[in-house]
């Protein structure tokens, strides 16, 4: 069954920022360190974010869908972090 945060809490009880708690702890233990030895194709791109425009360089899994990597730069050395995580396994 699907429910929406305010649903839970409504539900359950508890707070709002206890729900996101496990609900981020669920998704970093899921989805958290994908594994870059299974890594066939991958999407790099580019993204803008707010008013500020805030910039991430995004590094994708192309078959499953999920997010490989975030980087907080753009441009010539964004995409450093990955290379050095995909390294080191």
């Amino acid at each position: 069954k699907m429910m929406t945060i305010r649903d839970v809490v409504r539900d359950i009880g508890i707070s709002e920022g206890m729900v996101c708690g496990i609900d981020k702890a669920s998704l970093q233990k899921t989805f958290g360190k994908p594994r870059l030895r299974d890594l066939e194709v991958i999407v790099i791109d580019e993204i803008c974010v707010g008013r500020r425009k805030k910039c991430f360089t995004i590094v994708i899994d192309w078959r499953p869908g999920g997010l490989v990597c975030v980087c907080t730069e753009n441009g010539r050395n964004a995409l450093v972090p990955f290379y050095k995580r995909l390294r080191a396994s």
